[in-house]
C-alpha cells in the first residue's frame, strides 16, 4: 500500500462544493494542478484536523513526493504558527530513519504548504492489528532505528512528543533478509526546545496535554515541561506493546489511562505475556524507558540503539547461542554504485589490499552507513568532525578523511581561463554536477544571480547546450576546470551538493552555496551548514541566489568557519595513509 509520511489528525470534513468529485475527494486542489510552478496533483491521498495531504511530482526531479496543505478555513495566524513549527521541525532533521522535508512555501492564494518523502510501507500499528505482536528477532532492528532517529532529533533540540505505532512507518527492503527500514512520522506537536520561548509561546504551554493518552508519558500525562526523555517513556511503551500484544498500562477511560502513567507501575512483559521468552536485557531495556522519573531513564536513546544493537548480534545473554562475530544479516548493506568513486590507492596499498578479501570502502558519508555481509573493515572516506559516527555504524568502522580527488593529467587552467581570472576579482564558480544533463534552468538562474550582484562568474558544464547564449564579458563558460585549482581562485562555489564538489571547496576554504536534489546531497548541505560555510537554497530563484550570494561574500562569520574547516584538512594526515595503515592491520 502507498503510505504518504504525513499524518493527520482530526474528524471528516464538511464537503466543498468546489471541489470535482470524479477527481479528487476530499482535498481542496485539482489533479493535475501545478502548485507553485513546481508540483504537479498526482492524486489525493487522505485528510485531518490540519489539512490534506497529496501526491505529487516535482517537475524538475521527476520525483514524487507527498505534500502537506492547511485547509483554508483552518488558515489564521495561531494556526500559521503551528504549522511553522511543524515543518521547521521535520526539515531541521536529515536522517535515514526520520521523514525528510524538501520544500515550504505557499500557494497563489496564500495556503501555506510543504513537501515531504512519499513512500511504500504500513505503519507499526497497521503490521500489529494484522499480526498481534511482533517477535523479538524482527523488534530488535526496528526499535533500534527508532532509537537512533530519534536520538538525532534530540540532539538538535526536537522533541517528538508522539512516538506511538502510528507514527513508525516500516519501509519493506527490495533485498532479502533485510529488516524493513524505519521513518519516524509526525512532528506535528513537536516541540523545538531550543528555540526561543517566545518563538513557540502559544502553541504548546505548559499545562496542555497534547499527545496519545496509551503512549503518553507521566510528566506529558501532568502538562508539565517535557524534554526528549518524554519520547523514551513513549518508546517503551511501543515496545512493550509490540513485543507483548499488550499496552502495559490501559484503563477503561483515557483519564484513567492518564492517571495510571503517573500512578501505577507497570507489570514486566515476562507477566504480560508468559507463553512467551524475553531476553533478560531487553527486559530491563524496556522497565527502564518505563520509569515514572525521568530521571531515572538513559541519559540518550543512543545508548537504546547501542544495546539493542549488542542484542540484535547476538552478544548479550538470553539470544540464540554461538552467534557470529560478523556483521549479522539485519545489518548488511550493499554499497550503492553512486557514491562509488572520486579516490585512488597506490600500488602498494592496492597489493595490500588482495590481501583482505573482505573490505568495504565509504565514499559518502551517508547518516547509516552501507556495508558488506562480511567486511572486516569498513573505511570512511570523510573525517569525523564531517559525519560522526552514530549508534547503528558497524565497529569496525575506521575513518580515514577526505580523499581530495582531481584529474591527475589535468592540474593546469587554459589560457583563456587564466586571462579570465587575472582580468578581475575572484569570481562565483557555477556548476551542476558532470551528471546533470538537464540543467539549463540553473545556469539562467545563475547568470540572473551574478548580474544582479555584479560578480564575476564562471559556470562549468560539459553540455554547452545548457548555457544562455550572448554571455556579458564578466561571465564565462568552460567545460572543464579542475576544482582543485579553480576553486582557490574563486570567491564562492555553488553545486549540487555531490560529496567531491563539497570537499573541494572545504579544502579551497571558499562558501558555498547547495542546491540538492538527490542522493547524499541533502545529507552534505545539512553537513556544510552545521560547519558555517554553506547555505542551502531549494530553489532556482535569481533573487534569492543574489541575496544570499551577498550575504556570503560579506559575512565575517562564514569567512572564519572556512578558514577553520580548510585547517582541518590542510593538517590532516593523508586519506589513503590512514586507509593503508587500516588495510595493513588486517593483512
Amino acid at each position: 500500500m502507498l503510505v504518504a509520511v504525513a499524518v493527520l489528525r482530526g474528524d471528516a470534513m464538511p464537503a466543498n462544493p468546489n471541489l470535482d468529485p470524479e477527481e479528487n475527494q476530499g482535498g481542496s486542489l485539482a489533479v493535475g494542478s501545478v502548485i507553485d510552478g513546481t508540483y504537479t496533483i498526482l492524486s489525493f491521498v487522505g485528510q485531518g484536523g490540519m489539512g490534506f495531504v497529496y501526491k505529487v511530482e516535482h517537475l524538475m526531479m521527476t520525483k514524487v513526493m507527498a505534500l502537506k496543505i492547511l485547509r483554508s478555513e483552518q488558515i489564521s495566524e495561531s494556526v500559521w504558527k503551528r504549522f511553522r513549527t511543524e515543518a521547521q521541525a521535520i526539515a531541521r532533521l536529515d536522517h535515514p530513519n526520520v521523514v525528510r522535508i524538501y520544500d515550504m512555501s505557499q500557494t497563489k492564494d496564500g495556503m501555506p504548504f510543504y513537501t515531504m518523502d512519499f513512500l511504500v510501507g504500513k505503519s507499526l500499528a497497521e503490521y500489529l492489528d494484522q499480526n498481534d505482536l511482533l517477535p523479538v528477532a524482527d523488534s530488535l532492528p526496528i526499535f533500534r532505528q527508532v532509537c537512533s532517529g530519534l536520538a538525532y532529533a534530540h540532539d538538535r533540540g526536537i522533541v517528538h512528543r508522539d512516538i506511538k505505532p502510528g507514527n513508525i512507518m516500516l519501509i519493506e527492503e527490495a533485498k532479502a533478509n533485510l529488516p524493513p527500514l524505519v521513518k519516524i512520522v509526525d512532528f506535528g506537536i513537536a516541540k523545538l526546545s531550543s528555540l526561543d520561548g517566545a518563538a513557540v509561546q502559544g502553541l504548546t504551554r505548559p499545562g496542555e496535554i497534547v499527545g496519545s493518552p496509551l503512549y503518553m508519558s507521566p510528566e506529558q500525562c501532568s502538562g508539565k515541561n517535557l524534554d526528549f526523555r518524554t519520547d523514551m517513556y513513549s518508546v517503551g511503551v511501543t515496545m512493550f506493546q509490540a513485543l507483548t500484544g499488550r499496552a502495559p498500562l490501559i484503563g477503561r477511560s483515557a483519564i484513567e489511562t492518564i492517571s495510571m502513567h503517573q500512578t501505577t507501575v507497570p507489570i514486566l512483559m515476562s507477566e504480560a505475556a508468559p507463553d512467551l521468552d524475553f531476553p533478560q536485557q531487553l527486559e530491563e531495556i524496556v522497565a527502564r524507558l518505563l520509569a515514572k522519573s525521568p530521571e531515572q531513564r538513559y541519559d540518550s536513546l543512543a545508548d537504546v540503539a547501542r544495546e539493542l544493537l549488542d542484542l540484535e548480534r547476538g552478544s548479550s545473554n538470553g539470544l540464540s547461542e554461538g552467534a557470529s562475530n560478523l556483521p549479522s544479516k539485519n545489518f548488511v548493506r550493499q554499497i550503492d554504485d553512486s557514491y562509488a568513486g572520486g579516490s585512488t590507492i597506490s600500488d602498494t596499498n592496492s597489493m595490500m589490499l588482495k590481501r583482505v578479501k573482505n573490505l568495504c570502502v565509504i565514499f559518502a558519508a551517508v547518516v547509516a552507513p552501507l556495508c558488506l555481509v562480511t567486511a572486516d573493515q569498513v573505511l570512511g572516506a570523510f573525517p569525523d568532525w564531517y559525519a560522526k559516527p552514530q549508534p547503528d555504524w558497524p565497529p569496525n568502522t575506521v575513518l580515514t578523511g577526505f580523499p581530495v580527488y582531481d584529474r591527475p593529467e589535468d592540474q593546469t587552467l587554459t589560457p583563456e581561463l587564466e586571462a579570465f581570472l587575472r582580468a578581475g576579482e575572484a569570481p562565483v564558480v557555477f556548476t551542476a554536477g558532470s551528471a546533470m544533463a538537464h540543467s539549463k534552468k540553473h545556469f539562467e538562474t545563475a547568470v540572473a544571480a551574478a548580474q544582479q550582484t555584479g560578480l564575476r562568474a564562471i559556470l562549468v558544464s560539459a553540455f554547452p547546450e545548457q548555457i544562455p547564449q550572448n554571455l556579458p564579458s564578466t561571465i564565462m563558460h568552460v567545460q572543464y576546470a579542475p576544482f582543485s585549482v579553480l576553486f582557490r581562485r574563486a570567491c564562492i562555489v555553488q553545486h549540487h551538493g555531490g560529496i567531491g564538489t563539497s570537499i573541494q571547496g572545504l579544502a579551497a576554504g571558499i562558501p558555498q552555496i547547495v542546491t540538492p536534489f538527490a542522493h547524499d546531497q541533502f545529507d552534505n548541505a545539512f553537513r556544510l551548514q552545521r560547519l558555517g560555510v554553506a547555505r542551502e537554497l531549494n530553489r532556482l530563484n535569481p533573487n534569492q541566489w543574489a541575496r544570499t550570494l551577498g550575504e556570503l561574500k560579506n559575512s565575517k562569520s562564514v569567512e572564519s568557519a572556512c578558514r577553520k574547516t580548510k585547517a582541518l584538512i590542510d593538517e590532516a594526515a593523508p586519506a589513503s595513509a590512514i586507509g593503508a595503515d587500516a588495510i595493513e592491520g588486517l593483512a
